[in-house]
């Protein structure tokens, strides 16, 4: 039996850094299924400035082969296919499987405590806050997500965001199901992108933080059609 990490021991992580407001931090994880008995087995964490940069990021992995259970069509569907990936999250340190679950949860409330301004956002709540939550309950004394401490602090979802967002602007892309990402880099001036998405949960992290300094620039005016929108050029719907 592990112990759980009391709240008191997650407050000797760095000194908070303020900063500001405009930041966002992009969540991601990877498991081994979707059942309770399945694991979490990485979780990436990217800080991203309102010009798309990188400030920040925390990579964890946390596969022990052996220890963590795999959903069968998860892995028949998913991770027999990309055995690269898998080994990338391959957790090569000296705790035990459960103490090192334990130090991931407690390194992700660090990093988000380390940056208190910032606006957490992950492409899948149902998902990624579903399985956080699940660690932060089971390794820590933790209030989940939305709270940070005991302040409500939500963790936001660029999925339905950019569908909304589209749907808004008038265009068709926004009743597809997928894609939004590529339509918006279709429809306005953005800054280059420093990591792509590759189930890396680190660089899906910084993707997704990056769709939504994408979807506030844009709605600030700071990022500038490319004459394709259709609510800036009606021509075009």
């Amino acid at each position: 039996m592990v112990d759980r990490i009391e709240e008191k021991d997650l407050a000797k992580s760095t000194d908070a850094v303020h900063t500001g407001v405009g930041y966002v931090i992009g969540v991601d994880i990877e498991r081994t299924g979707v059942f309770s008995e399945n694991a979490t087995i990485g979780i990436g964490m990217s800080l991203v400035d309102q010009d798309c940069r990188e400030i920040d990021s925390l990579f964890l992995a946390g596969y022990v082969e052996g220890e963590a259970k795999f959903e069968q069509r998860s892995y028949d569907e998913f991770w027999s296919k990309n055995l690269d990936n898998l080994k990338k999250l391959t957790y090569h340190g000296k705790l035990s499987y459960a103490d090192r679950q334990r130090e991931m949860i407690v390194m992700f409330q660090q990093f988000r405590a380390k940056y208190p301004d910032a606006m957490l956002v992950t492409d899948n709540n149902l998902f990624d806050v579903a399985y956080i939550n699940q660690m932060i309950e089971r390794w820590t004394s933790d209030l989940p997500i939305p709270y940070k401490g005991t302040q409500y602090n939500n963790c936001w979802e660029t999925h339905s965001m950019q569908k909304g967002f589209l749907l808004a602007l008038g265009d068709a892309a926004g009743n597809e199901s997928w894609g939004f990402s590529k339509r918006m880099q279709e429809l306005f001036i953005l800054p280059p992108m420093t990591r792509e998405y590759s189930h890396n949960p680190v660089d899906d992290a910084y993707s997704i933080a990056y769709d939504m300094q994408v979807m506030l620039g844009v709605s600030s005016g700071r990022f500038k059609s490319k004459g394709t929108c259709p609510l800036t050029n009606p021509d075009k719907k």
